[in-house]
Parts: C-alpha cells; sequence; structure tokens
C-alpha cells in the first residue's frame, strides 16, 4: 500500500462513491476535483509523504456521504502536502498557498475570503503541526462546493479562541462572538475550538463554521449541552450516542465534536460529530450498530452498506479504523445524516488521538494541553468537517 500513490489507492473508491450516492453523471467531474485537489503531491509514492492530520491513522485523505436518500452530498478531505520539502509547518503552509493558487485558477471559488483570514490561521512564525485541510463536495448543482478548514490552535491551545474571534470580525462576522463564549459553556480548555473552516464557492451561501471538541463529555452530558438548540431534544442525543457505543454511556477514549455554522442569511446552524475509531470492537460491530441507527432515524441503510463496501480495502472484522466520524444534524421533520471514512493508507488500528495531560503549573482548565497519542508523530490537530 504504501508504495502505492493518493491517486492508484483512492481515485476507484472515490468514484465508487459518487456512483453509490446517484452521481454517476458526474464521474468526470468527481475525477478532475480530485486531481486538481491533491496535484501534484497526489501521484507521489504514500511513503514519501509525510503524516497527515486528515484520517486517524495518518492518511492525507478522508472520503464523506450523505445518508439520507434524497441528498447526493459526496465529499473529499485532504490536506494538502509537499512530499518534495523537508516536512515542517513552513512546508504545509507553502502546500496550502500553493493549492489555493491551483484551486482559484481553476475553479469559481472567493479567494479574497481566503486571503481575509489565511495570516491570522497560519502565521509565519510559531507554527506547528498542520496548516490547512482542503475539501471539494460534489452533488447534483453545477459546480463543486470547494472548502478549507484552519487550525485555531496553531500556536497553542489557549490562542485559538482569540484567533477564532479574530477571523470572524475579518469576515464580518464578529457579532456571532457571544454565542461562541456560550457555546463553550464550560471554558475553552474543557470546550475547545479546533476548527474554523471557510466554504469558498461562489453561488453558494459562505458560511463559517466553527468545530469545538468537548473534553471529559459522556453521551449524556452532551445531551445537556446541546439542549439549548432546536432539535437537540436531551433524550434523542443521548440515545444517537449510546447506540454507537453499544450500550454504553462513555465516549471512551476520543472526545465528540460539535460545530457552529454562521452565514449571514441563516441562524445558527448547530452539528454533532461522534468519533468512530476507538470505540471497543471492529468495523463489522460498528457498521451494524451504524445500520440500527439509521434505521432509527428513518433511513434505509442501504446506501451506508453500499458505501462501506467500496470504501473498505479489507474484512471488517479485522480491526477498525475505517469510521471516522458520523455527524447528525436535526433538521425538519428527519435528521440529516453523513458518514465519514478513512482509506486507511498508512495502518489500520489507529488509537486515540489526543490525550490530556498537565504542562507546567495548570491553572484551570486553560494549563491543560493535548498531545498527539499516534506513536512518535506530533501532530495535535483534527480532521472534520
Amino acid at each position: 500500500m504504501l508504495n502505492a500513490s493518493i491517486h492508484e489507492s483512492c481515485m476507484d473508491r472515490l468514484l465508487s462513491l459518487a456512483g453509490v450516492a446517484g452521481l454517476s453523471a458526474r464521474l468526470s467531474d468527481a475525477s478532475r476535483l480530485f486531481e486538481d485537489a491533491t496535484a501534484p503531491w497526489g501521484a507521489a509514492p504514500i511513503r514519501e509523504l509525510p503524516i497527515s492530520d486528515v484520517s486517524p491513522d495518518g492518511s492525507p485523505v478522508e472520503f464523506a456521504l450523505a445518508m439520507n436518500g434524497d441528498d447526493t452530498a459526496l465529499q473529499v478531505a485532504v490536506e494538502p502536502l509537499t512530499p518534495s520539502r523537508p516536512d515542517g509547518y513552513a512546508s504545509r503552509v507553502f502546500a496550502a498557498e500553493s493549492a489555493m493558487a491551483r484551486i482559484g485558477a481553476l475553479y469559481d471559488i472567493d479567494i479574497d475570503r481566503w486571503l481575509a483570514v489565511a495570516d491570522t490561521f497560519m502565521p509565519t512564525e510559531g507554527g506547528r503541526g498542520s496548516a490547512m485541510m482542503l475539501g471539494a463536495q460534489l452533488d447534483r448543482t453545477a459546480s463543486p462546493l470547494w472548502k478549507v478548514w484552519f487550525y485555531p490552535g496553531v500556536t497553542g491551545d489557549d490562542d485559538a479562541p482569540d484567533r477564532v474571534r479574530e477571523g470572524l470580525e475579518r469576515l464580518g462576522l464578529g457579532a456571532v462572538w457571544p454565542q461562541v463564549r456560550a457555546h463553550a459553556a464550560r471554558g475553552f480548555g474543557s470546550d475547545q475550538p479546533v476548527l474554523f473552516a471557510l466554504d469558498l464557492s461562489q453561488g453558494h451561501a459562505p458560511r463559517v463554521k466553527i468545530y469545538f471538541r468537548h473534553h471529559d463529555h459522556r453521551p449524556s452530558g452532551l445531551a445537556r449541552h446541546l439542549s439549548r438548540y432546536p432539535g437537540f431534544a436531551r433524550p434523542a442525543v443521548r440515545a444517537f450516542g449510546v447506540t454507537l457505543t453499544g450500550g454504553v454511556d462513555s465516549f471512551a477514549a476520543q472526545a465528540p465534536v460539535t460545530c457552529l455554522a454562521f452565514s449571514p442569511d441563516r441562524a445558527t446552524g448547530v452539528t454533532v460529530y461522534f468519533p468512530l475509531w476507538t470505540f471497543p470492537g471492529d468495523d463489522q460491530i460498528l457498521a451494524a450498530r451504524m445500520c440500527t441507527l439509521l434505521a432509527g432515524e428513518g433511513i434505509t441503510p442501504d446506501r451506508y452498506r453500499a458505501a462501506l463496501a467500496v470504501v473498505a480495502a479489507r474484512s471488517l472484522d479485522g480491526g477498525t479504523g475505517i469510521h471516522n466520524y458520523v455527524s447528525w444534524t436535526p433538521a425538519g421533520p428527519r435528521s440529516r445524516v453523513k458518514v465519514y471514512w478513512s482509506p486507511e493508507l498508512r495502518s489500520t488500528n489507529p488509537g486515540s488521538r489526543y490525550t490530556r495531560e498537565p504542562v507546567g503549573n495548570p491553572v484551570g482548565s486553560a494549563g491543560w494541553r493535548l498531545r498527539c497519542a499516534r506513536g512518535s508523530s506530533a501532530i495535535a490537530n483534527e480532521s472534520l468537517n
């Protein structure tokens, strides 16, 4: 696997997922956007690429597909890389800037929107880990929706809230800061902002999305946290989480994530992301739970089963790591569910990506930092959309 390239390992799976989503008429578009998103590093052997933040095993690719039958949204997320340069934060910033120049020349995106905040989230000094993720969503509309994710904690977790606030102000959304503060009800050390995302394609509502990792929350605690938002009835949130954990009121090794979405013409949207790769059992057990969950949401599991069959490159009972997350958004009479998968290009059975440990003399929750628990790799960031 490590001798193959990203294109060789992932292109067929992406095109098969497009077919599962009902996008068979758009296979050439799917192929093109993946090549454009990963050029030029997508043709390099995987062994020559640095460890990525996108999937828990270090793969620089993640697939995602909406499970609702009338929703054809297929997404691929990647981390721009530069195998020809020594790895480090400066190289990853260079790769991110090169990717944006390329996508800006090929697609109708609002590059000024990206430029407005790029230096906030990709500073010239003090940065660490990953710089940016790039994603594209394809559906039946004329053009893909391009998006990026930045890392607010790029110079340290304590700096993340200030970077989020500055990013919002630069985009003319400073007025939503009180909502961000309120969402971090236990403080930014426990309800930690970890990603700042932008939609960039012209003709789409220009959303800004802020992702939070909620440390030390059980499904019941997460339910209390979200109960203030329409549609997130407390029993429903807890039941969703407990179904995934196999009846246990605990997320074990990996904290859940939520996302606040803001746009000029819409109220705040909220989505919850449940981490899947650290649950006890294997991908086969998790697949059975996913089918139960989807059926409980009134969604037939057929699309999920078909998608899993083309994403998985091994037997499901051979380990964990194919499933990254499942997201859940209550919307009207039926919830929206989206599943995120890893191509497992580097390994199976990835461990927890983060542990918490005190550094120096901690004062309250702000004195705690996160470290990546991926062997000797020191990447302290996360993938979500």
